[in-house]
C-alpha cells in the first residue's frame, strides 16, 4: 500500500546512490547521480495507490522505474491519483503468463498513465479522464496464437474517457478509447474510438474492422490480397522473444513504419537498417570466392 498526499510526488526506482571518494578520503554521494546497474528488484504482492483527495490543489503522482511487479497495480476507490508513470517496468508477471489483472481504477477520475518501456497485461481505468501515452511496450500477450486461437480478441486496454498516444508498440489485444494518436505499432485487436473526428493513425497495423480517425499509409489497406498480418516469433510473456516479428513477416508491416523500420515494439531498435548495413558491409570486406551467409538465431 502507498499511501499518496495531495500535491506529491513520489518515485520508486530500481538504481543505486553511488559513493565517490573524494580528496583526503572523504567520501560523498551526488545528488541526482544514480546507477541502475545490478539492480533487478522484483516485488511478488499487489500494489494499492491510497492517494488522498486534493480538492481543487494538484493531486499526488507516483513514478515507478526498473521494477518487476508480480501481481496487480490498483487505485484505491475514492481516491485522487493525478497521474501514474511506469518506465522499464513488467507488470503482472505471474508464473508463465501474465496476470490479466493488471491495472484497475475506481473514482480517481482525473488521473494520467504514462509507460514506457513497459510489458503490461492489461489497462482498465474505465472512469479516468486524463491522458494515457504507451510508448515502446508490449500490453497482453496471445497465448492462443500458435493455435489459431482467438487471444486478439480480449481487451487490453479499456480506456473509454482518455485521450490515447501509442508510439512504436504492440497491443495484443482489443482497445477502446476516446481519441487515438498512433504511429508506428501493430494492435492485433479492434480498435474502437468513440471520437473520430481528432486524432489520426499513421505507419500502423490494425485490424480492419476497426473505427478510427484518418489513417496515412497503414496496414491493411481496401486493396491487400491477401490481407498481410503480422507473424510473431513468439507471442508469449515468458519466451526471450516476446513480440519480436519474424523474417517471414509481410514486408508491409516488417518494414513499413517510419522510415522504412518495422511497426510494432522494434521500431526503436531499428531492425531494418541494421540488416541492412550488416549485408552491404559482408559483401564489400568478404574473401574473394566465398559467398556469405546471414543466420539469425531468432
Amino acid at each position: 500500500r502507498i499511501l499518496l498526499p495531495k500535491g506529491s510526488r513520489l518515485a520508486i526506482v530500481a538504481a543505486a546512490w553511488p559513493v565517490a571518494e573524494e580528496e583526503g578520503g572523504v567520501k560523498t554521494r551526488t545528488p541526482g547521480q544514480l546507477s541502475p546497474m545490478h539492480r533487478r528488484p522484483v516485488l511478488e504482492g499487489p500494489v494499492v495507490i491510497d492517494a488522498s483527495d486534493a480538492g481543487e490543489d494538484i493531486a499526488g503522482s507516483l513514478v515507478i522505474d526498473g521494477l518487476v511487479i508480480a501481481d496487480t497495480i490498483s487505485a484505491k476507490p475514492g481516491g485522487d491519483l493525478g497521474a501514474l508513470r511506469l518506465y522499464n517496468c513488467t507488470t503482472g508477471a505471474t508464473g508463465p503468463a501474465l496476470n490479466h489483472r493488471i491495472f484497475s481504477n475506481a473514482d480517481n477520475t482525473r488521473m494520467s498513465l504514462v509507460l514506457d518501456r513497459c510489458i503490461v497485461a492489461k489497462v482498465d481505468l474505465p472512469h479516468a479522464t486524463g491522458t494515457i501515452e504507451v510508448t515502446r511496450s508490449i500490453i497482453g500477450e496471445d497465448l492462443t496464437a500458435d493455435t489459431g486461437g482467438t487471444g486478439a480478441n480480449v481487451m487490453v486496454l479499456r480506456v473509454p474517457q482518455m485521450d490515447t498516444t501509442i508510439a512504436g508498440a504492440t497491443l495484443f489485444g482489443r482497445t477502446t478509447c476516446r481519441t487515438i494518436h498512433a504511429e508506428n505499432s501493430i494492435l492485433t485487436g479492434k480498435v474502437e474510438v468513440e471520437h473520430r473526428q481528432t486524432g489520426c493513425v499513421r505507419f500502423c497495423y490494425v485490424k480492419e474492422t476497426s473505427a478510427l480517425p484518418r489513417r496515412y499509409r497503414c496496414v491493411p489497406r481496401a486493396t491487400d490480397n491477401p490481407i498481410p498480418r503480422p507473424v510473431f516469433v513468439s507471442t508469449r510473456f515468458q519466451d526471450p522473444s516476446f513480440g519480436q516479428l519474424t523474417l517471414g513477416t509481410p514486408l508491409a508491416i516488417l518494414e513499413g513504419a517510419e522510415d522504412g523500420m518495422e511497426m510494432g515494439v522494434g521500431y526503436a531498435n531499428r531492425d531494418p537498417a541494421r540488416r541492412a548495413n550488416v549485408r552491404d558491409a559482408v559483401q564489400e570486406f568478404a574473401p574473394f570466392g566465398l559467398a556469405p551467409g546471414l543466420i539469425y538465431m531468432s
